[in-house]
């Protein structure tokens, strides 16, 4: 079967038709978390069809060229709605939902997301409704998709349109927005695709929240763009019990998964020697790195532990992404792993400069190369002195 990122569609709604109509049975998401009542899955033709009805209630409420908040939970529910405003020609701006135990840091930044935004709704589901009056703003809206297709015309944006507002996680600061056209999108998918060697045979497994850059553009839009199954689980199951996601991966074949520093991290120090007897993790062949400083004592001890379970050091991508670049800049897999570089740490917090010495000398602080950049990604490292800057090709080192 041909893969149908070689089509090039102009927009994302294209690309949804498009996947439905070339392999509309692909077991294209499957949601499992730790309760099996709540495990659902969506092949792209059941997605074109709740979609479509989520975007006739959208078209209905009169929100057409506006933009709403996404507030939801991980799960299949969010990547209707996300598809749902595009085929309504809405502008989605995914945020974080409020959770109990985190209120004091989700709802300033939800209700900064909202005045930043300046949205005609909050998207949310009749759980989420309850954080209205706390919150405030716009009216909010519980919408239920149908499972029956509806006959709603559907928009055929311009590439050059937005397709989504991207807000970083506002940690430091106050959460800033992004617009990503749908160009933006298709274009660094293409090279994600390229630069970490996704194909029609890969399958992913996918822990990072949708409202991140990685969880959504690598991690939703991804198998969308070219072609194949993913296993999605909440974050909250991840951090709970850190080898549910290692178990994915070995149950279900992964050959592509990752995520921030902490969670290799997490793994090192929480999953027990027996939950290790059981895995095998010989199938995956792409374990990113990103969104943290990457540690080398964290890859060394993840590959220590895991190593025993089929994991493959070469296998250690760490890679560099901003919601400004759309997500991938640079990493691309190297066959020997991860390359590091033991430079003299006060030399370099003094003068800037750049002085190697041998590993473990007295002063050595190693660092680990993101790699080179994606395809299609030029990266121009800026003097902020002169002005003056060098130029990385995809070719070039990192």
């Amino acid at each position: 079967m041909p893969s149908l990122s070689a089509a090039s569609p102009a927009n994302l709604v294209r690309l949804l038709a498009l996947r439905a109509a070339e392999d509309p049975t692909l077991r294209l998401y499957h949601f499992t978390p730790s309760d099996p009542a709540l495990q659902a899955e969506r092949t792209p033709l059941t997605l074109l069809g709740r979609a479509r009805s989520i975007a006739q209630q959208l078209t209905a409420r009169g929100l057409r060229q506006q933009r709403v908040v996404l507030l939801f939970p991980q799960g299949l529910d969010f990547i209707d709605a996300w598809f749902g405003c595009l085929l309504a020609g809405v502008l989605p701006a995914p945020a974080p939902m409020p959770q109990a135990h985190r209120l004091a840091r989700l709802l300033p930044r939800l209700r900064g997301i909202i005045e930043d935004a300046r949205p005609a709704a909050v998207l949310t589901t009749p759980e989420g409704l309850a954080f209205s009056a706390e919150v405030g703003g716009p009216p909010w809206l519980a919408l239920q998709a149908e499972d029956d297709d509806v006959d709603c015309p559907l928009e055929d944006p311009a590439p050059d349109a937005p397709a989504q507002l991207q807000y970083t996680s506002g940690s430091t600061s106050q959460p800033k927005g992004t617009v990503l056209t749908h160009r933006n999108i298709l274009a660094n998918s293409r090279s994600i695709q390229q630069a970490w060697g996704f194909d029609r045979q890969s399958h992913s497994v996918v822990w990072v929240p949708h409202f991140h850059d990685d969880g959504l553009i690598q991690g939703i839009l991804q198998p969308l763009f070219t072609g194949f199954p993913c296993t999605l689980l909440p974050a909250v199951d991840f951090v709970a019990r850190p080898v549910r996601w290692l178990r994915a991966i070995s149950d279900h074949r992964a050959t592509h998964s990752g995520g921030p520093n902490f969670a290799y991290e997490l793994c090192t120090r929480k999953v027990t020697d027996e939950e290790r007897r059981g895995l095998d993790l010989s199938s995956w062949r792409l374990a990113y790195n990103a969104a943290e400083p990457v540690r080398v004592e964290t890859l060394d001890a993840f590959t220590l532990a895991f190593s025993p379970s089929g994991f493959s050091p070469g296998a250690l991508t760490p890679s560099f992404g901003l919601a400004e670049a759309t997500l991938l800049v640079t990493g691309r897999p190297r066959p020997a792993g991860p390359r590091r570089l033991d430079v003299d740490a006060r030399a370099f917090e003094r003068e800037g400069a750049v002085r190697t010495v041998q590993s473990g000398a007295a002063g050595a602080r190693a660092w680990v190369s993101c790699g080179t950049p994606a395809p299609g990604v030029t990266v121009h490292i800026v003097d902020p002195t002169t002005g003056s800057s060098s130029i990385t090709s995809p070719k070039g080192p990192c």
